[in-house]
């Protein structure tokens, strides 16, 4: 394959513009600093929250360490998985970023890993930054490649969308941000989004209808039941609002804590339930530039340039200022299972053996005859 690629001028550009130098924050020091914005309310209460998913400066969250359990794991060490992995994100029109701030050390949970981050450009770039490497490593797929769901960056920042989603959605199950409809003052309806198996293929049946069904003495949502046509019977699912903390300037409860029910066959009821905090979330949008969010605010660049790495059609490119060149195989750190080790020693060796065990079966058979 040539070794050289070109690619189209505006593409280079902006993957360039992913490697210069002048970082706003180090690995560990918060994202940064939002310019002056252009939404400023932040009066903001569940209701409204859910109905119009307004976009984010800053949202910082927690959730339920127990998310991260190995199911292989020995009970005693899944029993102290407690506590919550954080994450700080800002979602805005046409590019957003998501970054982990915070993991408990004992919990060696894979790709948890303090000051990763991963996000998307406004211009069609996803992006994921790791520092592997002293300067920092940064992997880069354009959204427009039909391969690009399957590359690092693009399955990375699809799922990092999906979470930044299920938190504007207050982590009600498979909610459409911003799709809700009141229909009176505690009940609302909205589309339902997530796998066939759950929701149902019909897409008029893919929608969640949902009930607050408690308040607390100062008029605050503190339960919201709700379901869709497509939930097996037998299954209850809610939300608890709790309000110990505010939430920046917002009226958005502190503590959400998702749950579900379902009747087993002896007739009891198994509940399991996982907690989400939110310790702080400004409203409103922002300009953080022609590009919006990219690697180089959450990259450490003090000594040189991060390497930048492009994925396309499943090949590994490395950035340059004339072009993309071929990533070496040797480079990209993929090694082959095991799996595929000993079957290739095992066909190496019958290869090896079959005039042998040809000849002596062959042997066999005459001296039987």
């Amino acid at each position: 394959m040539i070794g050289k690629v070109k690619i189209l001028e505006g593409l280079l550009t902006c993957i360039l513009a992913l490697a210069t130098t002048g970082a706003g924050t180090t690995n560990n020091v918060a994202a940064p600093a939002a310019a002056a914005s252009t939404v400023d309310s932040q009066d903001y209460d569940v209701k409204r929250f859910l109905e119009e998913a307004p976009p984010l400066r800053k949202i910082i969250y927690g959730l339920d360490a127990r998310n991260y359990i190995d199911v292989n794991e020995p009970d005693i060490i899944r029993q102290a998985r407690k506590g919550f992995v954080c994450y700080e994100g800002a979602f805005q029109p046409e590019t957003f970023y998501l970054r982990t701030i915070g993991a408990r050390p004992e919990q060696k949970i894979p790709g948890i890993v303090i000051g990763s981050s991963v996000g998307a450009s406004s211009d069609g770039i996803n992006w994921t930054t790791d520092m592997r490497r002293p300067e920092g490593l940064v992997f880069t797929s354009n959204r427009k490649d039909e391969t690009s769901a399957e590359s690092h960056s693009g399955g990375l920042a699809n799922l990092s969308y999906g979470d930044l989603n299920r938190t504007r959605s207050l982590w009600i199950n498979g909610l459409v941000p911003g799709s809700v409809r009141w229909i009176d003052e505690n009940r609302f309806e909205g589309k339902a989004s997530g796998s066939e198996r759950v929701y149902g293929t019909n897409e008029s049946e893919r929608v969640i209808f949902g009930e607050i069904a408690e308040y607390d003495e100062l008029g605050r949502p503190t339960k919201i039941k709700y379901r869709w046509p497509a939930m097996r019977e037998g299954v209850e699912v809610w939300n608890d609002f709790l309000y110990t903390e505010p939430v920046g300037k917002t009226k958005l409860p502190n503590i959400i804590v998702n749950s579900s029910t379902r009747m087993l066959t002896d007739g009891e009821k198994d509940r399991r339930f996982s907690t989400n905090i939110l310790l702080d979330v400004d409203i409103g949008t922002t300009n953080v530039g022609d590009n919006g969010y990219i690697p180089k605010m959450f990259l450490e660049m003090d000594k040189s340039t991060p390497y930048v790495v492009y994925e396309s059609n499943h090949v590994i490119y490395k950035v340059e200022k004339d072009g993309l060149t071929r990533f070496p195989d040797e480079e990209r750190g993929r090694t082959v299972s095991l799996k595929s080790k000993l079957l290739g020693i095992t066909l190496i060796v019958c290869l090896i053996l079959f005039p042998f065990l040809f000849k002596f079966g062959k042997n066999l058979l005459i001296k039987n005859k």
